[in-house]
């Protein structure tokens, strides 16, 4: 028996929403049921090239194969299987209509012919190619212009294909495991160039110390959409790492590579970072902590070993009463400190050190013990004692003290009174510490003694740090 379908409606999954205006024809054949589809609406994707079949008519609960192809945007699609008894996209933390792109779906599902349904009873087949997909990374960007394909079934998703993060192309490749009790369940991978946008748009904070493309090949892992874990190689061959504070200076052509290993707090919040970076001019390691709200906690390098004047270790330690750095070493390059700018990012023709990434964001304390920092033309500083306090950029106190060869030494402190703050330097060999902070081979000797009083004004004009008096 053949019959035409016209303007039906079909509940082919309880709690998704009805497949309506069917149009197409049926077969009644002995045991067995099959329709073609030829066109129909699920809310507002539009489906067609659709085919059921139903056989063994006489066995009760048997299986209806019902296949179909779906066009239309993203956010539908992703809306229509959030919707309960699947929930697909909610238990991978992604809201739809934070969502863009339009994608093209080949869709097979097996269902028996049975009431009150649980969704491991429905076997799903899904194929889906998608174009101009657009998507949030967390909330540390978006993923834009992709053009990833999706193989999705009730035991797995594997979706892979190519899109841009900050306008940098990454190739990527997403294995989710939805069976799995235990272990890992979520595996991406992603390849590709990050450049200085794409770094900016992500706020990995970088802009202080790298200027150029770096060549990125990693692995995140976790449960069920969620990450727990990240390890990333990362080419600096092509990049420029500067830190002027410390003299560390690799151009861009110079081989580089590091190592980051990331673990991930609930909800995917970013918590530490282990980081190795070598190349022919030494190794920095250094592992990062934030806290629950992405901000920085700590950062620790028990080991910088960069150029020939780099031996030391640095601890930074964020608290609710202020921001603690500890400095201890050998021996510091200090040949590009008078380097410093004076913007927390490069300014158009800075490199990336000369970027000020030494500010704080309240009170703060820095001890620095080394037995010698290198300055420019030779001069040395040896052994090298700083302590400083104060709060964000103004300096409460200080106490320096160094030695500049032949019985000559380089002292200063700042103090305060109720009157305000008072700065004392001195030297007996000024020539030298100009050439070294300063380059000035010109300068030879003389004594320097400086002593300026600032007042206890606050407001605008307190800010400029100008003293009272300078003797």
């Amino acid at each position: 028996m053949n019959f035409p379908i016209s303007g039906a409606e079909a509940n082919y999954l309880h709690g998704l929403t009805h497949l309506t205006m069917v149009n197409g024809s049926a077969t009644l054949s002995g045991d067995t049921f099959t329709a073609d589809l030829l066109s129909g609406q699920v809310g507002p994707l539009g489906g067609k090239k659709g085919h059921v079949v139903i056989p063994n008519l006489h066995i009760p609960g048997t299986a209806a194969n019902i296949s179909a192809h779906v066009d239309g945007a993203v956010t539908d699609i992703l809306a229509l299987i959030d919707q309960k008894p699947l929930g697909y996209p909610t238990k991978f933390g992604i809201d739809p209509a934070d969502t863009k792109g339009s994608a093209s779906v080949d869709l097979s599902v097996i269902v028996p012919t049975e009431k009150d349904l649980s969704v491991d009873q429905v076997r799903v087949a899904v194929k889906a190619d998608s174009t101009k997909f657009e998507i949030a990374l967390g909330s540390r960007g978006r993923l834009t212009g992709g053009a990833i394909g999706f193989v999705v079934d009730n035991d797995h998703l594997v979706a892979s294909g190519t899109g841009l993060v900050g306008g940098s192309p990454l190739a990527l490749n997403w294995n989710e495991d939805f069976r799995s009790d235990g272990g890992i369940t979520t595996r991406i991978s992603a390849k590709g160039t990050l450049d200085d946008a794409a770094r900016d748009a992500l706020r990995l904070n970088t802009g202080s110390y790298l200027k150029g493309p770096i060549l990125l090949d990693a692995t995140l892992t976790g449960r069920h959409g969620h990450f727990e874990h990240a390890d990333a190689t990362i080419d600096l061959s092509p990049t420029n790492l500067a830190v002027d504070l410390v003299g560390i200076d690799k151009p861009a052509g110079t081989p580089a590579g590091a190592r980051v290993l990331v673990a991930f707090g609930p909800e995917s919040v970013l918590r530490s970072e282990d980081i190795r970076i070598t190349s022919a001019a030494g190794t920095i390691l250094a592992t990062q902590t934030f806290a629950a709200d992405g901000s920085l906690e700590s950062l620790v390098m028990p080991t910088v070993r960069f150029g020939s004047a780099n031996d030391f270790s640095f601890s930074l330690t964020k608290s609710a009463i202020g921001t603690d750095v500890v400095i201890r070493g050998r021996s510091l390059d200090g040949s590009r400190i008078a380097h410093e700018g004076s913007g927390s990012e490069p300014t158009p023709g800075q490199t990336p050190g000369q970027a000020n990434d030494t500010k704080f964001d309240g009170p703060f304390h820095v001890s620095a013990k080394l037995d010698r920092v290198a300055l420019r033309n030779n001069v040395v500083v040896e052994p090298f004692t700083l302590e400083v306090a104060g709060d964000t950029d103004r300096l409460d106190s200080m106490s320096l003290s160094g030695g500049l060869g032949r019985n000559t030494t380089v002292t200063g402190n700042i103090t305060a009174g109720a009157a305000g703050r008072r700065a004392v330097f001195s030297t007996a060999d000024a020539g030298a510490l100009a050439r070294g902070l300063f380059g000035l081979p010109g300068m030879r000797g003389g004594k320097l003694d400086i002593t300026a009083n600032f007042s206890s004004q606050t407001g605008e004009h307190a800010a400029k740090e100008v003293p009272d008096s300078l003797r």
